[in-house]
Protein backbone atom coordinates (compact mmCIF):
# COMPACT_ATOMS: atom_id res chain seq x y z
CA UNK A 1 0.00 0.00 0.00
CA UNK A 2 2.69 2.50 1.10
CA UNK A 3 5.03 1.53 -1.56
CA UNK A 4 2.48 1.87 -4.58
CA UNK A 5 1.25 5.27 -2.76
CA UNK A 6 4.97 6.47 -3.19
CA UNK A 7 5.38 5.11 -6.65
CA UNK A 8 2.47 7.01 -7.41
CA UNK A 9 3.76 10.54 -5.51
CA UNK A 10 6.57 10.27 -7.18
CA UNK A 11 5.07 9.85 -10.54
CA UNK A 12 2.60 12.77 -9.53
CA UNK A 13 5.58 14.82 -9.08
CA UNK A 14 7.45 14.15 -12.06
CA UNK A 15 4.48 14.32 -14.27
CA UNK A 16 4.17 18.08 -12.50
CA UNK A 17 8.02 18.89 -13.03
CA UNK A 18 7.90 17.93 -16.64
CA UNK A 19 4.66 19.62 -17.45
CA UNK A 20 5.72 22.83 -15.60
CA UNK A 21 8.91 22.82 -17.50
CA UNK A 22 6.05 22.57 -21.11
CA UNK A 23 4.03 25.37 -19.34
CA UNK A 24 7.21 27.80 -18.60
CA UNK A 25 7.97 27.06 -22.39
CA UNK A 26 4.63 27.37 -24.38
CA UNK A 27 3.64 30.38 -22.25
CA UNK A 28 1.53 32.85 -24.57
CA UNK A 29 0.89 36.46 -23.71
CA UNK A 30 -2.47 36.25 -22.10
CA UNK A 31 -4.94 39.68 -23.03
CA UNK A 32 -5.09 42.38 -20.48
CA UNK A 33 -8.56 42.23 -20.36
CA UNK A 34 -8.82 38.77 -18.68
CA UNK A 35 -5.99 39.98 -15.95
CA UNK A 36 -5.63 41.93 -12.64
CA UNK A 37 -2.63 42.98 -10.45
CA UNK A 38 -1.23 42.18 -7.44
CA UNK A 39 2.26 42.67 -5.12
CA UNK A 40 3.81 40.77 -3.34
CA UNK A 41 7.72 40.64 -1.55
CA UNK A 42 10.29 38.43 -2.97
CA UNK A 43 13.83 37.11 -1.84
CA UNK A 44 16.89 36.59 -3.50
CA UNK A 45 18.52 33.42 -2.00
CA UNK A 46 22.00 33.52 -2.02
CA UNK A 47 23.51 30.62 -3.54
CA UNK A 48 25.72 28.27 -1.67
CA UNK A 49 23.80 30.18 1.94
CA UNK A 50 22.19 26.77 3.33
CA UNK A 51 18.79 26.24 3.58
CA UNK A 52 16.31 28.95 5.15
CA UNK A 53 13.12 28.75 6.33
CA UNK A 54 10.04 30.46 4.63
CA UNK A 55 6.32 31.22 6.16
CA UNK A 56 3.49 31.38 3.96
CA UNK A 57 0.17 32.75 5.12
CA UNK A 58 -3.57 31.90 4.34
CA UNK A 59 -5.07 34.89 2.82
CA UNK A 60 -8.76 36.21 2.90
CA UNK A 61 -9.93 32.84 0.69
CA UNK A 62 -8.63 30.70 2.56
CA UNK A 63 -7.35 32.35 6.23
CA UNK A 64 -7.06 29.04 8.43
CA UNK A 65 -4.52 27.47 5.31
CA UNK A 66 -0.72 28.15 6.60
CA UNK A 67 2.28 26.42 4.96
CA UNK A 68 6.16 26.68 5.70
CA UNK A 69 9.22 25.53 3.19
CA UNK A 70 12.58 25.29 3.45
CA UNK A 71 14.30 26.62 0.35
CA UNK A 72 17.88 26.06 -0.82
CA UNK A 73 19.66 28.17 -3.88
CA UNK A 74 21.94 26.12 -5.39
CA UNK A 75 23.88 26.39 -8.58
CA UNK A 76 21.71 25.12 -11.39
CA UNK A 77 18.36 26.03 -9.47
CA UNK A 78 16.55 26.15 -6.26
CA UNK A 79 15.38 23.09 -4.37
CA UNK A 80 11.79 24.33 -2.62
CA UNK A 81 10.75 21.24 0.28
CA UNK A 82 6.77 22.87 0.91
CA UNK A 83 4.37 21.45 3.77
CA UNK A 84 0.85 22.92 3.63
CA UNK A 85 -1.94 22.56 6.22
CA UNK A 86 -5.62 23.27 6.91
CA UNK A 87 -6.08 23.99 3.09
CA UNK A 88 -9.71 24.10 1.97
CA UNK A 89 -11.16 21.28 -0.59
CA UNK A 90 -10.53 23.14 -3.95
CA UNK A 91 -14.52 23.03 -4.89
CA UNK A 92 -14.95 24.95 -1.88
CA UNK A 93 -13.69 27.86 -3.40
CA UNK A 94 -15.33 27.81 -6.92
CA UNK A 95 -17.10 24.35 -8.53
CA UNK A 96 -14.19 24.94 -11.24
CA UNK A 97 -11.53 24.46 -9.00
CA UNK A 98 -10.08 21.24 -8.34
CA UNK A 99 -6.58 21.84 -7.39
CA UNK A 100 -3.68 23.84 -5.89
CA UNK A 101 -0.85 25.47 -7.80
CA UNK A 102 2.79 26.71 -6.66
CA UNK A 103 3.87 29.78 -8.33
CA UNK A 104 7.50 31.35 -8.09
CA UNK A 105 7.29 35.22 -8.93
CA UNK A 106 10.24 36.92 -9.96
CA UNK A 107 11.14 40.80 -9.62
CA UNK A 108 10.08 42.14 -13.05
CA UNK A 109 6.52 40.46 -12.45
CA UNK A 110 7.09 37.25 -14.02
CA UNK A 111 5.50 34.02 -12.96
CA UNK A 112 6.14 30.28 -13.10
CA UNK A 113 3.93 27.54 -12.16
CA UNK A 114 6.05 24.90 -10.21
CA UNK A 115 4.27 22.13 -9.65
CA UNK A 116 0.58 20.83 -8.67
CA UNK A 117 0.37 20.53 -5.17
CA UNK A 118 -1.96 17.05 -3.77
CA UNK A 119 -3.83 17.49 -0.54
CA UNK A 120 -5.29 14.89 1.42
CA UNK A 121 -8.91 15.28 2.77
CA UNK A 122 -7.49 17.70 6.02
CA UNK A 123 -6.26 20.15 3.44
CA UNK A 124 -2.81 18.64 3.73
CA UNK A 125 -0.03 18.57 1.40
CA UNK A 126 3.69 17.98 0.74
CA UNK A 127 5.57 19.24 -2.03
CA UNK A 128 9.21 18.17 -2.94
CA UNK A 129 9.95 20.67 -6.62
CA UNK A 130 12.83 22.86 -7.68
CA UNK A 131 12.67 26.62 -9.25
CA UNK A 132 14.55 27.82 -12.06
CA UNK A 133 15.38 31.41 -10.69
CA UNK A 134 17.44 32.28 -7.36
CA UNK A 135 14.90 35.59 -6.28
CA UNK A 136 11.18 35.01 -6.38
CA UNK A 137 8.59 35.13 -4.12
CA UNK A 138 5.91 32.84 -4.13
CA UNK A 139 1.97 32.06 -3.67
CA UNK A 140 -0.45 29.39 -3.93
CA UNK A 141 -3.77 29.56 -6.06
CA UNK A 142 -6.53 27.52 -6.59
CA UNK A 143 -6.73 26.32 -9.97
CA UNK A 144 -9.43 23.99 -12.21
CA UNK A 145 -6.28 22.27 -13.38
CA UNK A 146 -2.55 21.64 -12.94
CA UNK A 147 -1.32 23.40 -16.66
CA UNK A 148 -2.44 27.25 -16.12
CA UNK A 149 0.31 29.54 -17.61
CA UNK A 150 -1.37 32.29 -15.03
CA UNK A 151 -1.97 31.79 -11.73
CA UNK A 152 -5.62 32.62 -10.89
CA UNK A 153 -7.03 35.41 -9.05
CA UNK A 154 -7.94 32.56 -6.07
CA UNK A 155 -5.19 33.00 -3.96
CA UNK A 156 -4.41 31.17 -1.18
CA UNK A 157 -1.43 31.29 0.13
CA UNK A 158 0.99 33.99 0.13
CA UNK A 159 5.06 33.67 1.67
CA UNK A 160 5.91 36.12 4.84
CA UNK A 161 9.55 37.42 4.79
CA UNK A 162 10.33 37.01 8.55
CA UNK A 163 13.87 38.45 10.37
CA UNK A 164 15.24 35.08 10.18
CA UNK A 165 14.84 34.34 6.50
CA UNK A 166 17.91 34.39 4.82
CA UNK A 167 18.49 36.53 1.62
CA UNK A 168 17.66 39.86 0.22
CA UNK A 169 14.42 41.11 0.49
CA UNK A 170 12.50 42.94 -2.84
CA UNK A 171 9.32 44.90 -2.02
CA UNK A 172 6.47 45.93 -4.03
CA UNK A 173 6.64 43.14 -6.93
CA UNK A 174 3.35 43.65 -9.15
CA UNK A 175 2.57 40.96 -11.03
CA UNK A 176 -0.57 39.39 -12.82
CA UNK A 177 -3.32 37.25 -11.87
CA UNK A 178 -5.88 35.54 -14.27
CA UNK A 179 -9.43 36.34 -13.37
CA UNK A 180 -11.39 33.58 -11.97
CA UNK A 181 -14.65 34.60 -14.13
CA UNK A 182 -12.39 33.16 -17.18
CA UNK A 183 -12.92 29.81 -15.28
CA UNK A 184 -16.28 30.67 -13.62
CA UNK A 185 -19.14 28.72 -14.46
CA UNK A 186 -17.02 26.96 -17.17
CA UNK A 187 -14.81 24.03 -15.99
CA UNK A 188 -16.87 21.11 -13.96
CA UNK A 189 -19.82 22.73 -15.14
CA UNK A 190 -22.35 20.50 -13.03
CA UNK A 191 -20.42 21.29 -9.77
CA UNK A 192 -19.84 17.38 -9.23
CA UNK A 193 -17.55 16.88 -5.92
CA UNK A 194 -14.90 14.62 -7.00
CA UNK A 195 -14.60 10.89 -6.09
CA UNK A 196 -10.66 10.19 -5.83
CA UNK A 197 -11.72 6.67 -4.69
CA UNK A 198 -13.08 5.67 -8.03
CA UNK A 199 -11.62 8.40 -10.43
CA UNK A 200 -8.07 9.79 -9.90
CA UNK A 201 -7.93 13.72 -9.86
CA UNK A 202 -5.89 14.08 -12.45
CA UNK A 203 -9.23 12.31 -14.72
CA UNK A 204 -11.68 15.53 -13.41
CA UNK A 205 -9.29 18.12 -13.82
CA UNK A 206 -8.51 17.08 -17.97
CA UNK A 207 -12.48 16.75 -18.18
CA UNK A 208 -12.28 20.32 -16.56
CA UNK A 209 -9.26 21.51 -19.03
CA UNK A 210 -11.56 20.66 -22.08
CA UNK A 211 -14.53 21.88 -21.11
CA UNK A 212 -12.84 25.43 -20.10
CA UNK A 213 -10.38 25.03 -23.49
CA UNK A 214 -13.83 24.65 -25.55
CA UNK A 215 -15.90 27.17 -23.76
CA UNK A 216 -13.12 29.74 -24.85
CA UNK A 217 -13.96 28.54 -28.81
CA UNK A 218 -11.08 26.37 -29.27
CA UNK A 219 -12.83 24.03 -31.02
CA UNK A 220 -12.82 26.32 -33.77
CA UNK A 221 -10.37 29.01 -33.00
CA UNK A 222 -7.39 26.52 -32.10
CA UNK A 223 -8.50 23.52 -33.31
CA UNK A 224 -5.41 21.41 -34.64
CA UNK A 225 -4.65 21.47 -30.87
CA UNK A 226 -8.28 20.97 -29.62
CA UNK A 227 -8.85 17.85 -31.55
CA UNK A 228 -5.69 16.28 -30.41
CA UNK A 229 -7.46 17.31 -26.65
CA UNK A 230 -10.15 15.37 -27.48
CA UNK A 231 -8.66 12.79 -28.67
CA UNK A 232 -6.53 12.41 -25.84
CA UNK A 233 -9.61 12.88 -23.46
CA UNK A 234 -11.24 10.16 -25.71
CA UNK A 235 -8.31 7.29 -24.55
CA UNK A 236 -8.04 8.59 -20.68
CA UNK A 237 -11.80 7.86 -20.55
CA UNK A 238 -11.34 4.18 -22.43
CA UNK A 239 -8.11 3.88 -20.06
CA UNK A 240 -10.39 4.70 -16.65
CA UNK A 241 -12.94 1.97 -18.50
CA UNK A 242 -11.32 -0.91 -18.43
CA UNK A 243 -9.72 0.31 -14.91
CA UNK A 244 -6.37 0.62 -16.49
CA UNK A 245 -3.30 1.02 -14.02
CA UNK A 246 -3.44 4.70 -11.98
CA UNK A 247 -0.24 5.75 -13.56
CA UNK A 248 -1.40 5.29 -17.21
CA UNK A 249 -4.39 7.09 -16.38
CA UNK A 250 -2.76 10.24 -14.84
CA UNK A 251 -0.03 10.14 -17.72
CA UNK A 252 -2.94 10.80 -20.09
CA UNK A 253 -5.19 12.61 -18.14
CA UNK A 254 -2.38 15.48 -17.69
CA UNK A 255 -1.38 14.96 -21.55
CA UNK A 256 -4.92 15.57 -21.77
CA UNK A 257 -4.36 18.54 -20.07
CA UNK A 258 -1.52 19.95 -21.34
CA UNK A 259 -3.19 19.76 -24.99
CA UNK A 260 -6.45 21.67 -23.89
CA UNK A 261 -4.32 24.35 -21.89
CA UNK A 262 -2.40 24.90 -25.21
CA UNK A 263 -5.46 24.94 -27.18
CA UNK A 264 -7.56 27.44 -25.00
CA UNK A 265 -4.06 30.06 -24.77
CA UNK A 266 -4.00 29.88 -28.34
CA UNK A 267 -7.85 30.27 -28.95
CA UNK A 268 -7.00 33.14 -26.65
CA UNK A 269 -4.29 34.91 -28.06
CA UNK A 270 -5.87 34.32 -31.82
CA UNK A 271 -9.57 35.72 -30.78
CA UNK A 272 -7.17 38.83 -28.85
CA UNK A 273 -4.81 39.23 -32.26
CA UNK A 274 -8.29 38.93 -34.58
CA UNK A 275 -9.78 41.66 -31.50
CA UNK A 276 -7.06 43.60 -32.46
CA UNK A 277 -6.93 43.57 -35.80
CA UNK A 278 -10.96 44.34 -36.08
CA UNK A 279 -10.65 47.41 -33.93
CA UNK A 280 -7.53 49.02 -36.04
CA UNK A 281 -9.72 48.38 -39.26
CA UNK A 282 -12.66 50.05 -37.38
CA UNK A 283 -10.21 52.57 -36.12
CA UNK A 284 -8.74 52.71 -39.73
CA UNK A 285 -12.50 52.95 -41.43
CA UNK A 286 -13.30 55.88 -38.25
CA UNK A 287 -10.29 57.65 -39.80
CA UNK A 288 -11.02 57.10 -43.17
CA UNK A 289 -14.61 58.13 -42.80
CA UNK A 290 -13.80 61.63 -40.41
CA UNK A 291 -10.75 62.32 -43.50
CA UNK A 292 -13.46 61.80 -45.94
CA UNK A 293 -15.94 63.93 -44.03
CA UNK A 294 -13.41 66.43 -43.70
CA UNK A 295 -12.71 66.48 -46.86
CA UNK A 296 -15.95 66.46 -48.22
CA UNK A 297 -16.83 69.85 -45.60
CA UNK A 298 -13.26 71.47 -46.94
CA UNK A 299 -14.47 70.82 -50.52
CA UNK A 300 -17.68 71.98 -49.88
CA UNK A 301 -16.59 75.29 -48.00
CA UNK A 302 -14.62 76.03 -50.85
CA UNK A 303 -17.26 75.58 -53.10
CA UNK A 304 -19.18 77.95 -50.91
CA UNK A 305 -16.34 79.93 -51.06
CA UNK A 306 -15.93 80.10 -54.84
CA UNK A 307 -19.84 80.39 -55.32
CA UNK A 308 -19.59 83.41 -52.87
CA UNK A 309 -16.49 85.34 -54.92
CA UNK A 310 -18.36 84.42 -58.69
CA UNK A 311 -21.33 85.70 -57.30
CA UNK A 312 -19.68 88.68 -56.07
CA UNK A 313 -17.72 89.17 -58.92
CA UNK A 314 -20.86 88.94 -60.93
CA UNK A 315 -22.28 91.37 -58.68
CA UNK A 316 -19.18 93.79 -59.40
CA UNK A 317 -19.02 93.62 -63.05
CA UNK A 318 -23.16 94.08 -63.58
CA UNK A 319 -22.72 97.08 -61.08
CA UNK A 320 -19.80 98.26 -63.23
CA UNK A 321 -21.34 97.57 -66.38
CA UNK A 322 -25.01 99.52 -64.87
CA UNK A 323 -22.74 102.23 -63.51
CA UNK A 324 -20.94 102.43 -67.61
CA UNK A 325 -24.07 102.54 -68.88
CA UNK A 326 -25.52 105.31 -66.51
CA UNK A 327 -22.60 107.24 -67.36
CA UNK A 328 -22.72 106.71 -70.92
CA UNK A 329 -26.27 108.02 -70.57
CA UNK A 330 -25.94 110.93 -69.02
CA UNK A 331 -23.19 111.94 -71.18
CA UNK A 332 -25.58 111.07 -73.87
CA UNK A 333 -27.74 113.87 -72.18
CA UNK A 334 -25.29 116.32 -71.60
CA UNK A 335 -23.77 115.88 -74.73
CA UNK A 336 -27.45 116.52 -76.32
CA UNK A 337 -27.95 119.25 -74.00
CA UNK A 338 -25.26 121.22 -74.92
CA UNK A 339 -25.82 120.72 -78.24
CA UNK A 340 -29.47 121.53 -78.23
CA UNK A 341 -28.22 124.73 -76.48
CA UNK A 342 -25.57 125.28 -78.60
CA UNK A 343 -28.21 125.06 -81.47
CA UNK A 344 -30.47 127.41 -79.33
CA UNK A 345 -27.87 129.87 -79.21
CA UNK A 346 -26.28 129.95 -82.69
CA UNK A 347 -30.28 129.81 -83.78
CA UNK A 348 -30.75 133.17 -81.28
CA UNK A 349 -27.52 134.90 -82.74
CA UNK A 350 -28.34 134.20 -85.93
CA UNK A 351 -31.93 135.51 -85.82
CA UNK A 352 -30.89 138.43 -83.88
CA UNK A 353 -28.45 139.14 -86.59
CA UNK A 354 -30.71 138.70 -89.25
CA UNK A 355 -33.34 141.02 -87.47
CA UNK A 356 -30.23 143.93 -87.26
CA UNK A 357 -29.96 143.37 -90.74
CA UNK A 358 -33.52 143.59 -92.16
CA UNK A 359 -33.89 147.05 -89.82
CA UNK A 360 -30.63 148.28 -91.25
CA UNK A 361 -31.95 147.41 -94.64
CA UNK A 362 -35.17 148.91 -93.81
CA UNK A 363 -33.74 152.17 -92.60
CA UNK A 364 -31.80 152.28 -95.63
CA UNK A 365 -34.91 151.75 -98.08
CA UNK A 366 -37.07 154.66 -96.19
CA UNK A 367 -35.31 157.85 -95.13
CA UNK A 368 -38.04 160.36 -95.36
CA UNK A 369 -40.23 158.85 -93.54
CA UNK A 370 -38.26 159.51 -90.53
CA UNK A 371 -38.02 163.38 -91.53
CA UNK A 372 -42.64 163.38 -91.77
CA UNK A 373 -42.66 162.31 -88.23
CA UNK A 374 -40.05 164.61 -86.77
CA UNK A 375 -42.28 167.33 -88.76
CA UNK A 376 -45.62 165.98 -87.32
CA UNK A 377 -44.40 165.81 -83.96
CA UNK A 378 -42.85 169.83 -84.33
CA UNK A 379 -46.53 170.31 -84.99
CA UNK A 380 -48.17 169.07 -82.87
CA UNK A 381 -45.48 170.79 -80.29
CA UNK A 382 -46.27 174.11 -81.75
CA UNK A 383 -50.20 174.74 -80.90
CA UNK A 384 -48.96 173.60 -77.67
CA UNK A 385 -46.94 176.07 -77.70
CA UNK A 386 -48.66 178.99 -78.79
CA UNK A 387 -51.25 178.10 -76.12
CA UNK A 388 -49.23 178.68 -73.59
CA UNK A 389 -48.08 182.27 -74.88
CA UNK A 390 -49.61 185.33 -73.12
CA UNK A 391 -52.38 187.28 -75.02
CA UNK A 392 -52.25 191.39 -75.10
CA UNK A 393 -55.45 192.95 -74.15
CA UNK A 394 -56.98 195.55 -76.79
CA UNK A 395 -55.91 198.81 -75.85
CA UNK A 396 -52.64 197.50 -73.47
CA UNK A 397 -49.41 197.44 -74.96
CA UNK A 398 -48.26 194.83 -72.17
CA UNK A 399 -48.45 193.32 -69.52
CA UNK A 400 -50.05 190.09 -68.44
CA UNK A 401 -53.58 188.53 -69.65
Amino acid sequence: MNISRSIRVCAFVSLAVAASLATAQNKKEIPAADVISKSIKAVGYEVGGGGTKVIFLGTSSAPQASGEAKVEAKTGGTSIELKVTAMPQPTTLGAEFLTYVLWTVTPDGNTTNIAEIPIDKQGNGKLSTRAQSQTFAMIVTAEPYFAVQLPSEVVVLENDTKKNTKGKIYPDNDYKLMKRSQYSKLGNPLALTPDLKKVPLDMYEARNAVDVAKSHGAETDASEIFTKATASLQMTENAVTRKADKTEIMSAARRTIQFAEDARALAAQRQEAARIAAEREAAAAKARGEAEAKAAKEAAETKRKADEEAKRQAELAAAKEAQMKAEAAAAAVRAKAEADAAAAKAKAEEDALKAKEEAARADARSPPARHDQEAIAAAAIEPAAAWCRPRRRPGTRGGSR
